[in-house]
């Protein structure tokens, strides 16, 4: 994945490129400002495909401004981008202004780097595969439905909430759910089950 990296601390620049190049990403620009980063993407985005990005990971708080307004600006012109908002501090409120920006997932600057990574993993698996729609013979919801099929792609349930902007807990109560329904007493029968249906 091609990766724009925006952030005013050099240390938290410097750890994110590492762990990405090492990772087998590619860090194709690093700004420490939200003006900078508009720049990269509209320069980008009239050059080659091969110095535009597939997601751009923005620190919440900027020196000139809010990466919230950041995504909110740029996510709808530029939507082959998935943009992930990096903060340290995480609330409810938070999370649901970010999903209506359209930030494809949020980040807590205490999770681990390994976190980051998968998260990535997952954006870049939902990129490449086609969409699930939900089988009618079943009777998961289309949130369950989604839940589903993050497992299926191996993300844990701290990554799947990230994604679907909702609280762990919620993502726990969805695969309870998601086992109910299917008769499954795990995941890996769940995900048996689902793919027998048609569901995935």
């Amino acid at each position: 994945m091609k990766i724009l990296i925006v952030d005013d601390h050099d240390l938290i620049r410097a750890g994110l490129r590492n762990v990405l190049t090492t990772s087998g990403h590619q860090v194709v620009a690093e700004t420490n400002s939200i003006e900078a980063a508009g720049e990269f993407l509209l320069e980008a985005s009239n050059t080659f495909a091969d110095v535009r990005c597939d997601v751009a990971i923005i620190d919440h708080a900027l020196p000139d401004g809010i990466g919230l307004e950041f995504i909110r600006r740029y996510s709808q012109s530029f939507s082959d981008c998935a943009f992930i908002l990096l903060t340290a501090d995480m609330d409810e409120s938070l999370l649901r202004l970010a999903q209506e920006a359209g930030a494809a997932a949020y980040i807590n600057k205490s999770e681990p780097l390994s976190h980051l990574l998968r998260v990535i993993s997952q954006l870049s698996s939902m990129r490449l595969a086609p969409s699930s729609s939900q089988n009618p013979q079943s009777a998961l919801s289309a949130r369950e439905v989604q839940v589903l099929t993050r497992v299926a792609a191996g993300a844990r349930s701290i990554e799947i909430a990230s994604l679907l902007f909702i609280s762990e807990a919620t993502v726990k109560s969805h695969l309870a759910s998601i086992n109910r329904k299917l008769g499954a007493s795990n995941r890996t029968m769940a995900l048996a089950k689902a793919k027998s249906l048609g569901i995935l």
